[in-house]
C-alpha cells in the first residue's frame, strides 16, 4: 500500500494527478478520491472515488465526486471526465447516473473478484452536461451533509454550497 501511496504522490508532482483524502473533523480518513490521467491537450481526466465501508451511502461519494467534477471543469479547464465501476456494483452506478455520467461501453471480465471476472461499466461526463445537472444535483444534496475542501474552505469549495452558482 505503501508504494501505491509513494507512486501517487509521485505522478501528482509531474501534474498528471491531483489525489484527495476525506477526513472527519477529528482527522479520521473515511475516503479518497482524484483526478488521474490529466490530460491537458484533449481535455481530459479519469474520477477513482474510495469510500471506507463504514461512511458508504451517506452521501460523501456523491460529494467528493462532484467536487472533484467542479474542479476538473472549473479550475483545470477540462472538456471530459471519465470512471469506470464493477457491473455489480448497483449503488455506484445510481450515484454515477445521479452525477450525470453516460455510458460509454463495458469491458467484458475485466476486474477479478471473489474468483470470477466481471464486467467494468465506463461512463463520462462532459463539461456541458454537468453544467445542466449540477445545480439540481446541488439543491437536491442534503445541506446537513457537507464535504469541504480544505479546513479554510471558501463557499466556492464545499458541497453542497449555499451558493448554487
Amino acid at each position: 500500500m505503501s508504494e501505491l501511496v509513494e507512486s501517487l504522490v509521485a505522478d501528482q508532482k509531474i501534474d498528471k494527478c491531483r489525489w484527495f483524502i476525506a477526513e472527519t473533523e477529528d482527522g479520521t480518513a473515511v475516503g479518497m478520491t482524484a483526478l488521474e490521467s490529466i490530460n491537458m491537450m484533449h481535455g481530459n481526466a479519469i474520477l477513482p472515488v474510495f469510500i471506507a465501508e463504514p461512511w458508504r451511502r451517506c452521501g460523501l461519494g456523491i460529494r467528493m465526486s462532484a467536487m472533484m467534477i467542479d474542479l476538473a471543469f472549473k479550475q483545470l479547464r477540462l472538456h471530459r471526465v471519465a470512471t469506470l465501476y464493477r457491473s455489480d456494483n448497483v449503488a455506484t452506478a445510481a450515484m454515477i447516473n445521479r452525477l450525470g455520467f453516460k455510458q460509454e461501453g463495458v469491458s467484458k471480465q475485466a476486474w477479478f473478484n471473489g474468483g470470477k471476472y466481471l464486467d467494468l461499466v465506463n461512463v463520462a461526463v462532459l463539461v456541458g452536461e454537468w453544467e445542466l445537472n449540477r445545480l439540481a444535483l446541488q439543491t437536491e444534496l442534503d445541506p446537513a451533509v457537507t464535504l469541504k475542501l480544505g479546513s479554510r474552505a471558501s463557499e466556492a469549495w464545499c458541497w453542497p454550497s449555499k451558493n448554487a452558482s
